[in-house]
This record gives structure tokens, C-alpha cells and sequence, in this order.
């Protein structure tokens, strides 16, 4: 994209013609929040305030983002960690990143064991090029640093709740099993060979069926070998070793089953009869109920009062997940955790006016790489375009108190236009991009931010053509 392309320019007209009413933008300003500054150095202050306040009595606490690259939006989320740490208390955090893999973040973090490139292996080891940014790491290294010294019990924890590869359940399964039944180990060795996807993209997984049967046949002997042999394993680790090691089986199958869905897609669209929008609502059905299910089990795991997840506002709003470009949605995530938590659920997405993010998209050589993305202004009619039209550069909108303005409320509870992507971008024109959200519904508040940036890759990291990040939208 370039920087003078007409169809990511709205013009004042457009605005004037489409903006919401002057009432209906009194009660979003007035709803509005307003923050100094993204940078988390700037620490807790009277602008944070009332936004941690309002996270804080929640159970769960889900931070969106409206694109996987975006560095504003990183480095608020990080802000809006510190003071749910610093201020509140907080002390579990989960990532959209692979359960199994993200243990390695948590022993760097909650443990500090490894020298000081640690963090940039884990962030590595987690496959997805969105968290190896210099903001991520600055958030990992910041949490490495509030737990030094502090009692076990009172350090931050940090979880992935994502399943899509089988490669660290198989790695972290084998570890168990040869430290408390190396006999069982070999036992079941041949099996685990054939369900380890050695961290390839499950787009990419040409050993579906070969999986599928391994899953059929192991996984019932681990389960009954867990639970038949608690005592001695518990004995042998701990009681959190053992509670893992059951995670870890359930993260076998539900990447393989995801991985069979996902070849069902790029096969021929479906099973049989089975349309392509049927079949995406299959995979984004059992991805997110997933994700539900590895949340539920990190709160029960570590007793967290307030559990707070980074993720993409399509995992985290409170309704659907919904497929770009298709008619295909299914519940998503937050629409899990807004079942089983009602108002304890906060879902807080972001929104923004204009900017760069990075994002995977094909170059006029034809190459397909992860390169800077730029939208020169919201499009006209959209959500995005309201919240700009305050001309306020950082604010966070209260829609609990906006629904219940009458002002604001109808006009929420209708459907509007957002610019969202994911990991890939592959259009010259935002209106491609686009989702609708009844936001009385969906999210419980906003974060607008007027100017981005692109999110700054670590040295070294060289984005895969197809990580399978993007397969069900985000």
C-alpha cells in the first residue's frame, strides 16, 4: 500500500454524511475515558485509574486488539497489566498463544531461570511472528523484574490458552513420563512420534489422518494412566505437575481435532454435503471452545480471583466470531466466558483512526511476507470514524455507562461497521476488512487510538509465509 491511496482516504464529506448525530456523540464523549499516553514506563496514574478500577472486579479480564501488529495497542495492554498488577492485585495472565509452549514464558517469568535471551526464545517457541515485538518482550521483561524476590505465591503467572500444535504437549508429556514412568514412556513413544507436528502450521500438516488414528489410540491410555497412577506421580513432581500433565493430553487432541478441521477447509471446503461457511463455523466453534476450555482451567489451576487475557478482539468480544469476507461466525470466546461469568466477564477491544500496523501480505514481487501495513484514515460510516470524530487521541469508552445513556444507548445497540484484521492482510481497500458489532453487546469498553505504528519486530525474526494464525480469522 502507499501513502496516497484513494481507497484508504475518507474525505471531510464522507464524514459529515455518515458521522452519528451530535447527541448521540455527546454521549460517547461523555462516556469517554481519556489517557495520557500508551507508554507503560509512565506506570499507574490518575488518567489509569478509573479503566483499572473497572477491570478489576471482573473474573476474567479480556484485552483485544484490532490487529495482531500494532504497537500502540501492545503497549497499552502492558499499561492496563501494570495496573491490574501494581494496583490490583493481579496475579495470573494468559496469551493467545499454544498452552504447552507458553509454560516456557511462565518459568522465565514466575521462576526467572534462563539468561537474559530467554524471553526471545520463549516468545519464539510460541510460533505466532505477532508476539516477537520489542513491546511483548518489554511486557515479559517487566513481569521477569515485579516477580524478583517476591514470595512464590505472590509472583505473576503467565499462560498461553491457544491449541493448534501438538509438537509442546508431546515434548512436555514425554519429560513427565520419564521423570515418573519411563517403562510407560516407551510404551506409548511411537505414538507420541506420529501426533508430534515438530511445530509446523497446521495449514501445512500432511499427517491429519495419521494423527487423528494416533489420538484415538493414546489418548485414552494416558488418561486412564494418569488418574490410575495420581499418587505416585504427585509424589514423584508435584500435584501442579500432575494437574499439567492432564492439560497437556487434552491440548493433544484438541490440536489434532483442529488440524483435522482445518484440512477439511483446504481439502474440498467441507465434509460432503457441508458448505464452506459450515465448515469454518465448524473450526471457529471448536478453536474457541477450545480457548474456553484452557481458561477454565488456568483459573481452577492457579485460583485466580482476576485472570486477564491478551488476544484478538474476534477471540475476546462477548458475541461471535466471525469470518471476514464469509457468512460464517460461531461463538467466540468471549462469548464462552460471557455464558459462564455474565457481567464478571470484561471485554475491552480497541479501535483506531489511522496508521500502520504490520501484517502478512503479498509484495508486487509476489513473495508473501510479513511486511508494514498503513490505513490513512477510518472508513467513513464505522464505529472507528465516530470514536475519531471526538478528536481525542487516546481514550478508553465506557460502554456500560454509554448503553445507558439515551444519547449513546440505541445507536450502540445497532450494528456498526469496525476495521479489523488479523495476521494477514490482503487487500489494497479497508472496507474488505471490515465486522459488525452491535457494541451494546459485545464489548463492555473500547480503547481508541487516533495514530498507530507499526509493532517493532525483534532482531531476527522472520515471519512464516503461513502460520496458520489467520485460518478462522484471527
Amino acid at each position: 500500500m502507499t501513502d496516497d491511496s484513494d481507497s484508504t482516504r475518507s474525505t471531510d464529506e464522507q464524514y459529515e454524511n455518515h458521522l452519528p448525530s451530535d447527541s448521540v456523540l455527546a454521549g460517547l464523549r461523555d462516556a469517554a475515558i481519556l489517557l495520557a499516553t500508551t507508554d507503560p514506563a509512565a506506570g499507574s496514574g490518575e488518567d489509569l485509574a478509573p479503566v483499572g478500577g473497572r477491570l478489576a472486579d471482573a473474573a476474567v479480564v479480556g484485552l483485544g486488539e484490532a490487529t495482531h501488529g500494532t504497537r500502540e495497542f501492545f503497549q497499552l495492554k502492558h499499561r492496563l497489566l501494570q495496573e491490574l498488577v501494581v494496583e490490583h492485585g493481579v496475579r495470573a495472565f494468559a496469551m493467545e498463544a499454544n498452552l504447552p509452549e507458553a509454560m516456557a514464558l511462565d518459568d522465565y517469568v514466575a521462576h526467572g531461570e534462563g539468561d537474559p535471551r530467554d524471553p526471545r526464545d520463549a516468545l519464539a517457541g510460541v510460533y505466532f511472528w505477532t508476539w516477537q515485538v520489542e513491546s511483548v518482550l518489554a511486557m515479559i521483561e517487566w513481569l521477569r523484574e515485579f516477580n524478583a524476590d517476591r514470595p512464590r505465591e505472590d509472583r505473576v503467572r503467565v499462560f498461553g490458552f491457544d491449541a493448534q500444535y501438538t509438537r509442546g504437549a508431546v515434548a512436555r508429556l514425554r519429560e513427565h513420563f520419564g521423570r515418573v514412568d519411563p517403562d510407560f514412556r516407551s510404551a506409548v513413544d511411537d505414538d507420541l512420534d506420529v501426533l508430534d507436528d515438530e511445530g509446523e502450521p497446521p495449514t501445512q500438516d500432511e499427517h491429519v489422518d495419521e494423527r487423528l488414528a494416533a489420538v484415538d489410540r493414546v489418548v485414552p491410555r494416558l488418561r486412564e494412566h494418569l488418574a490410575a497412577n495420581r499418587g505416585a506421580h504427585v509424589a514423584a513432581t508435584s500435584a501442579v505437575a500432575a494437574e499439567r500433565a492432564d492439560r497437556y493430553v487434552a491440548v493433544l487432541e484438541q490440536a489434532v481435532d483442529y488440524a483435522a478441521a482445518l484440512d477439511d477447509i483446504d481439502d474440498d471446503g467441507g465434509d460432503g454435503d457441508e458448505s464452506d461457511d459450515d465448515a469454518l463455523e465448524r473450526l471457529v466453534r471448536m478453536r474457541d471452545g477450545a480457548m474456553a476450555d484452557n481458561v477454565a482451567w488456568i483459573r481452577e489451576h492457579t485460583g485466580a480471583d482476576t485472570l486477564v487475557l491478551w488476544a484478538h478482539d474476534g477471540h475476546l468480544n462477548r458475541v461471535e466470531q466471525s469470518v471476514v469476507g464469509t457468512d460464517a461466525s460461531a461463538p467466540s470466546l468471549g462469548a464462552h466466558l460471557a455464558d459462564r461469568h455474565g457481567d464478571d466477564y470484561y471485554a475491552l477491544g480497541f479501535s483506531f483512526g489511522r496508521g500502520t500496523f504490520q501484517a502478512m501480505s503479498e509484495g508486487a514481487d509476489g513473495e508473501y511476507a510479513l511486511r508494514e501495513q498503513r490505513v490513512d484514515g477510518p472508513v467513513a460510516g464505522t464505529f472507528d470514524a465516530a470514536m475519531h470524530a471526538l478528536d481525542e487521541p487516546l481514550a478508553v469508552l465506557d460502554l456500560r455507562a454509554a448503553n445507558a445513556d439515551d444519547r449513546a444507548g440505541d445507536w450502540l445497540a445497532q450494528p456498526r461497521a469496525q476495521f479489523r484484521t488479523g495476521g494477514t492482510y490482503d487487500t489494497d481497500d479497508p472496507t474488505d476488512q471490515l465486522v459488525e458489532y452491535a457494541y451494546a453487546d459485545a464489548f463492555d469498553g473500547v480503547c481508541f487510538v487516533a495514530e498507530t505504528t507499526r509493532a517493532r519486530p525483534l532482531d531476527g525474526v522472520d515471519a512464516v509465509a503461513d502460520d496458520g494464525e489467520d485460518s478462522a480469522g484471527q
